[in-house]
């Protein structure tokens, strides 16, 4: 029925080629004929023929005429001519106001449950153009809602643009959808001085996502950013709905184990939001007292650690665990806050076991550092080199220094021998000449 070209929100008008005018008014002129077997088709025919020319006065008109002609056999055609209807209505609106709105309300959900005739395309095809000329007015927001809306039967887990909002969550204005969805239904729903239009509630109640989504999504942002104030406020309203955490953020292990983590959490302790919370604690406790200062220094340390690719609880601050970095996410891969943190507390603690403790992750945060080190791996003596010496070189001296302090001063701690023992990159390093 419908031609459509991809899926994204650029498309052509140009149907068929303009020169095919002979043939569109030879359809024409057999259908005001009216002598052939079945006129109401040929008056279909120029129905179509004059929307593809935009010419919506003409499609109407012979609609009314196939409509009036038409048999029982035949009458799948009402619905073919209402899909055209829906979508001519769309394409010819100049200014997308409330009284189009509350009109076409009604056709869009019914072309959205309508499941065969291609419906489906149309509708998509439809809600680009609406999401087109709402771009066009500057309604941000309403131009998102449009790219997101979900299909119907079959391919209710597609929408209309192929957006994945989870991992681009910058690419769009989360506060103008987060806005939209506060005033039209959270907040304002059941208010007798203000009701929802149908429209309205037609667009978010079909949204691919739903306010606590674009909640979670807009907190995260923040919580990739260790804005854990501002974190709190998105996840005010969404808080009790947030899933639990599958591992403690604030652990720490000798080896990265991320399944490890989870199996041996008995009971599990933090949302992001209340993860967030207990982060704007400890950064206060840190800064306003000196009592456990080392540990809650330590504890942040671990919790800066675990937000990354490499710790147990990276869905804080991402949706996908990936070994790319993202750029709304700068922290992923970057352990150099935990780094500082293990390294403040080794300077205020007095324990030495604690001391050997910190100065081993802050060499698990120096290791990951190698690994994400692109002028490393563009290095020529890295890759290429057959010279041992030069290989373990570059591994051992620019990227191994809190190894050799803990070999040097904390030789006789038991977290020492405990390293040594379940750390094979650590053993390496002390056994290797």
């Amino acid at each position: 029925f419908i031609y459509v070209k991809d899926y994204e929100p650029s498309w052509s008008n140009n149907f068929t080629r303009m020169d095919h005018n002979q043939f569109i008014e030879f359809v024409k002129r057999v259908a005001s004929n009216k002598n052939t077997k079945r006129p109401y088709f040929w008056e279909y025919c120029a129905g179509y023929l004059s929307l593809l020319k935009h010419d919506y006065k003409s499609m109407e008109i012979h609609f009314a005429n196939s409509r009036s002609l038409l048999t029982k056999d035949d009458d799948d055609l009402i619905e073919r001519m209402k899909i055209i209807e829906v979508y001519a209505r769309v394409d010819g609106v100049k200014d997308l106001n409330l009284i189009f709105e509350s009109k076409i309300v009604d056709e869009l959900k019914w072309l959205l449950s309508l499941s065969k005739m291609h419906s489906d395309e149309a509708f998509r095809w439809s809600m680009f153009k609406l999401a087109d000329k709402y771009l066009a007015q500057k309604d941000t927001a309403k131009y998102l809602l449009c790219l997101g809306q979900k299909l119907s039967g079959a391919n209710q887990n597609n929408t209309v643009s192929q957006i994945d909002y989870k991992s681009n969550p910058r690419a769009i204005p989360v506060k103008k959808l987060l806005g939209f969805f506060q005033n039209a239904r959270y907040f304002s729903r059941e208010s007798e001085y203000y009701k929802v239009s149908k429209y309205d509630e037609f667009l978010i109640d079909n949204f691919y996502y739903n306010y606590k989504d674009l909640s979670e999504i807009d907190g995260t942002v923040y919580l990739a950013n260790y804005d854990f104030e501002s974190a709190l406020s998105s996840f005010y309203y969404i808080k009790d709905e947030l899933e639990m955490l599958p591992a403690d953020p604030f652990q720490m292990n000798l080896k990265d184990c991320q399944d490890c983590d989870a199996r041996s959490l008995t009971v599990k302790l933090y949302t992001k939001c209340s993860f967030a919370k207990r982060m704007l604690e400890l950064e206060k406790e840190v800064k306003t007292t000196t009592q456990n200062r080392a540990e809650n220094y330590f504890l942040l340390a671990n919790a800066y650690y675990n937000l990354t690719y490499f710790g147990n609880s990276w869905m804080i601050i991402d949706f996908y665990r990936s070994y790319y970095d993202n750029y709304y996410d700068p922290n992923y891969l970057d352990c150099s806050k935990a780094e500082e943190y293990y390294l403040k507390a080794m300077t205020v603690s007095n324990k030495k076991e604690f001391k050997a403790k910190c100065l081993f992750m802050a060499a698990k945060c120096e290791q990951n550092r190698f690994y994400i080190d692109k002028e490393i791996f563009k290095s020529r003596d890295y890759y290429y080199s057959y010279d041992y010496e030069s290989n373990a070189k570059i591994k051992k001296e620019n990227y191994r220094m809190y190894f050799k302090n803990l070999k040097d001063e904390y030789s006789k701690t038991e977290f020492y021998k405990q390293a040594l023992k379940e750390c094979k990159y650590f053993n390496y390093f002390v056994t290797s000449k």
